[in-house]
């Protein structure tokens, strides 16, 4: 069930991801996937990451993703309101995100959204 969750998870981030990035200015999509059964999805709240060592950054970022679903009619959550300073690195395996996943499926989130920060 879990590795279930976290596919799912990686699946709606990697969706969600392409949407956000082609809506921002001054950014450039490298690359996109989306799976072929992919168009019924539907997101109802999404937890925004990004990933960066910079806390400022971090935060702008998040908040900007945020308000961006939010005017999209997605609700939507900034990961360090959510996790705090935590989570400043991703969990490596499945055994470190199962944690994080109950949390998420507890306060509702059906989707995170993670991005990497370059070129800082």
């Amino acid at each position: 069930m879990a590795m279930r969750i976290f596919q799912r998870l990686s699946f709606f981030s990697l969706i969600l991801l392409f949407f956000i990035i082609t809506s921002c200015s001054g950014t450039k999509v490298v690359s996109n996937w989306r799976k072929p059964d992919s168009e019924q999805l539907k997101l109802h709240k999404v937890l925004v990451l990004a990933m960066t060592q910079k806390t400022d950054i971090r935060k702008r970022v998040e908040d900007k993703l945020t308000q961006t679903l939010e005017k999209n009619g997605i609700s939507a959550g900034a990961s360090l309101a959510f996790f705090g300073e935590e989570m400043d690195s991703l969990p490596k395996t499945l055994e470190d995100w199962l944690p994080h996943i109950q949390r998420l499926e507890q306060e509702n989130y059906d989707a995170v959204l993670v991005t990497k920060v370059v070129g800082q």
